[in-house]
């Protein structure tokens, strides 16, 4: 013979539909502790409970975005981290060709290999979202204007008669 709590009661209603309520119920007891009465107060919560859900729907919002954010953000850091690897071994590769004395065809032939291993690789960046094209294409542009260079010299360096003494021995 407690008092009943019902934290969440649906009841339709015939003006204004479907409501919620929060009821109390405690039975009021004859003399001899049988239940004669039966005596019930209600709050209507519908309002509390839409803003409740209104705010739920706001902080699943709002986590999906940041969950979202956070997603991006790792995307740009690795398109980031590749184009900064990228960057460095191009200008590693330039600037060893930019030193190298190319005294025997083995030379050319090895830093063309680079050249174009390196070109794939920024070929291969354009896939990455997020990715600064400005930049990728002036990278592209250094390899390509490299590549046609040293392969002209190349050509040069094979037309000279001792170029091929090395192997002939």
């Amino acid at each position: 013979k407690e008092v009943v709590d019902i934290a969440e009661e649906p009841i339709e209603t015939r003006e204004r539909g479907l409501r919620y309520l929060h009821t109390k119920k405690i039975p009021i007891l004859d003399g001899d502790g049988n239940p004669q009465f039966l005596l019930g107060i209600s709050e209507d919560i519908t309002e509390r409970k839409q803003v409740r859900q209104e705010l739920q729907r706001a902080k699943e919002a709002a986590e999906a975005a940041i969950s979202e954010f956070e997603k991006v953000m790792a995307v740009r850091r690795n398109t980031n981290q590749q184009l900064a690897q990228v960057s460095k071994q191009t200008r590693e590769i330039s600037g060893s060709i930019r030193v190298r004395r190319f005294e025997v065809i083995t030379y050319f032939v090895e830093s063309l290999g680079q050249l174009r291993a390196v070109r794939g690789e920024i070929i291969s960046l354009r896939d990455l979202r997020y990715i600064d094209t400005a930049q990728v294409d002036a990278m592209e542009k250094e390899v390509e204007e490299n590549t046609q260079r040293l392969a002209g010299d190349c050509v040069r360096f094979l037309l000279k008669p001792e170029s091929l003494k090395p192997y002939h021995a």
